[in-house]
């Protein structure tokens, strides 16, 4: 293995006494090391996540960019980045030829690598201009690690042509070579901190949406959004100051994508039950035991058969989850992304802030540790914050359009019905009366007259209660507008658009089925449950993360005494898990129970006037403050079940430090709680806060979404109206 790494490179890859204490300035890494690890990381991090970026331009629509001298800055930058290596690779074939002496392999490799690369990123920044992309989180990123992982091998040739013992030992052509390139690493990545102008005023350039037209670093900082809290710090905002919607958040074209979707998944659905309720038998009544049966007919012309129940397992309905993840697939993914980095990144902390402590402990350590270790700590946070912030953005972001969906395809299927009255009612009418005349002769039609005369004043008052009522449509869709868009954010989502969807087809039999507390529960209540539980959805997997990376480090500073706080843990798993049970199941019964209080609601309120004709406002108070009274003291289990998870989930992380630590002393007589031991351990320990805390509430959300999730799935499989019912064909008459 040695004879191969001195061929590969002239000294060793790593130095393992480079942060020993008796080096006093900043240590320069290996020549092997600077030209295989440090340049390896920016390489493979382009090729690496080029999918990634084929994927954004293939499915990118925007227009083609001009060529403006932002784009000439970069291109050209690139190009002399190109020449500078093209020129380090003829000097490394130059020496090898000239001189006696055999040129380590890695001197060619490594500039080509970075030639290969370069050359990636200058036909990847064409092809973002030609796609009208213009700002690339993959050419940002790896111009930032070329700038970063740079800075080791530019201090070295500083050193190393500053010094005047070493002056003679210097390679000058690969000396100005490398003065030339980090430079112009550093400009292009200055360059790529702005995005690419379009050159016209475009809806890809437009001022009322500076997200379309911010650039990488602008986006993940939110510096986009700066003029409006400006703006809303001068005065009130007004719905003329919000920023608009983006085209694929608005409500139209997200409900196109679900009702294409769901339609699709509901014709699989009434096949598999038109299959089922068709695998029934004809089974006869004829046996050994009824003979005389045998051949017999009764007046109606039956025979002695029975159909039998369907056979095989009944049709589940299609999963509105997994059909909710297929159209925020993006946000989800994007969403996990950050949140791995940000878990990750939680416990850099703890692992710096041991080697800060053991930095101060020792009199003869060199400053640039200390230093380094606390630049870590900062950046550490600073990251954390920066994939954190993100993670919230795109989770949020993706409970809007979820909770907006499903409320329209719920109220959609509702209101369908209703269409039919406008034929329904005056048929009824008539077809009373026609019996009436029947049963009392022509005396029906002297109750005709009243119902005339009750026609012009019942239009006159519709024309002016339709005047008031656009009025105060208008006030109310501004005021709702500028309150869901300023205090929820732009409020579209999928589950929305796809609750008043199913309303609008909702069939008079299903109608029937559904009352109207029910769907107004539906849009109130479970659709924003799905909004709720949308940001948390990581957590599924995060704070087991966390939990089990926490006791990871814990183990490694305490030792076996770590495993003694996993006990409290384990005890607290079953505890959580059947208070879940038994909190979705008083959900279910008070979600019945309101649905049956906003019914009879609204039963009241639409009757208000024989409910105080007839004096019955205390009976019908008193049966809906029934229905309520049980519905809090529902309420009130939960709350109270809920109580006292959350103490144990809060009281988890003090009880397993306590448990640890005691455990730890007790062990040994040698153990003792030093400084590093102690502060390392309690910050891991609040590090279990967070995750723990996370646990109960998520139990909690889960099982609220859970009911939810099939109340929802209930109804949007219920029967809708058929619209090829109606026949069309004209008349030749």
């Amino acid at each position: 293995m040695a004879n191969q790494t001195t061929v590969f490179c002239v000294d060793e890859f790593w130095n393992e006494n480079i942060f020993d204490g008796n080096i006093s300035g900043i240590p320069v890494f290996t020549d092997c090391f600077q030209h295989t690890a440090l340049v390896a990381i920016p390489c493979f991090f382009f090729w690496l996540l080029l999918p990634i970026l084929l994927v954004q331009l293939r499915i990118s629509n925007g227009p083609v960019l001009p060529w403006t001298n932002v784009m000439s800055i970069k291109s050209g930058l690139t190009v002399i980045l190109i020449c500078d290596r093209l020129f380090v690779i003829i000097w490394a074939i130059a020496q090898s030829f000239l001189d006696d002496h055999i040129e380590p392999v890695v001197n060619f490799v490594y500039p080509c690598v970075q030639l290969v690369t370069l050359i990636g990123l200058w036909l990847a920044k064409n092809e973002c201009r030609r796609k009208g992309i213009r700002s690339s989180g993959v050419l940002f990123c790896t111009w930032l690690l070329f700038a970063v992982m740079g800075i080791p091998e530019f201090y070295a040739w500083i050193k190393l042509g500053t010094e005047p013992q070493t002056t003679a030992e210097l390679d000058t052509a690969r000396y100005v070579a490398y003065l030339v390139w980090y430079p112009i690493c550093l400009l292009q990545l200055l360059a790529f901190c702005w995005s690419d102008p379009t050159g016209w005023k475009s809806k890809y350039n437009d001022p009322d949406q500076p997200e379309e037209s911010a650039s990488f670093l602008n986006r993940q900082s939110f510096w986009w959004f700066n003029s409006m809290v400006a703006l809303g710090r001068r005065k009130p905002l007004e719905v003329n100051d919000l920023f608009k919607i983006k085209e694929e958040m608005t409500a139209k074209v997200m409900d196109e994508e679900w009702e294409r979707m769901w339609q699709q998944a509901m014709v699989d659905f009434r096949a598999q039950q038109k299959e089922y309720k068709n695998s029934n038998a004809y089974v006869s009544l004829v046996n050994a035991k009824t003979p005389l049966l045998a051949g017999k007919k009764n007046s109606y012309g039956s025979t002695m058969n029975v159909n039998a129940p369907p056979q095989g397992e009944k049709p589940e309905p299609p999963s509105i989850v997994w059909r909710l993840f297929l159209l925020c697939k993006w946000d989800f993914l994007g969403g996990t992304f950050v949140k791995i980095w940000s878990d990750v990144l939680q416990f850099a902390n703890p692992i710096l802030l041991n080697q800060l402590i053991s930095f101060t402990e020792d009199p003869n350590a060199p400053w640039w540790k200390g230093m380094s270790f606390a630049l870590g700590i900062f950046l550490a946070s600073e990251l954390r914050s920066i994939f954190l912030n993100n993670y919230f953005y795109c989770m949020f972001r993706a409970g809007v359009r979820i909770q907006s969906i499903l409320t329209s395809a719920v109220y959609r299927k509702m209101i369908t019905p209703q269409v039919q009255q406008y034929w329904s009612s005056p048929f009824q009418i008539i077809l009373a009366l026609v019996l009436l005349w029947q049963t009392v002769g022509a005396a029906a039609f002297s109750g005709v007259a009243i119902m005339i005369l009750v026609i012009p004043v019942n239009f006159t008052i519709s024309i002016i209660v339709k005047k008031w009522q656009v009025q105060q449509m208008r006030l109310k869709d501004e005021r709702v507008k500028i309150t869901n868009e300023v205090l929820n954010g732009i409020k579209v989502s999928i589950l929305t658009s796809a609750v008043y969807r199913k309303t609008l087809k909702l069939s008079n039999s299903a109608r029937k089925e559904k009352t109207v507390g029910e769907i107004v529960n539906l849009m109130a209540i479970d659709v924003e449950r799905f909004q709720m539980i949308t940001p948390q959805v990581q957590q599924y997997w995060s704070s087991p993360f966390q939990i089990i990376l926490a006791l990871v480090l814990l183990w490694q500073t305490v030792g076996a005494a770590a495993f003694s706080g996993v006990a409290i843990m384990i005890l607290v798993i079953p505890v959580n898990f059947t208070i879940s049970i038994i909190v979705k199941k008083w959900q279910v019964q008070q979600m019945r129970l309101k649905d049956e209080r906003v019914k009879i609601t609204n039963e009241v309120l639409n009757g208000i006037k024989v409910v105080k004709l007839y004096a019955w406002e205390p009976p019908m108070l008193a049966e809906i403050d029934k229905i309520r009274r049980k519905e809090v003291a529902l309420i009130r289990r939960s709350v109270m079940t809920r109580a006292i998870t959350d103490i144990l989930n809060v009281a988890s992380p003090f009880l397993v430090a306590l448990l640890t630590f005691t455990t730890y002393l007790l062990m040994d007589s040698k153990n003792a709680l030093t400084p590093q031991i102690a502060f390392v351990s309690l910050t891991l320990f609040n590090q279990l806060r967070s995750p723990m805390m996370m646990v109960a509430e998520l139990i909690g959300q889960t099982v609220q979404a859970m009911v939810s999730n099939k109340r929802l799935k209930e109804f949007f499989v219920a029967d809708e109206l058929d619209e090829n019912a109606i026949d069309k064909e004209e008349s030749n008459d």
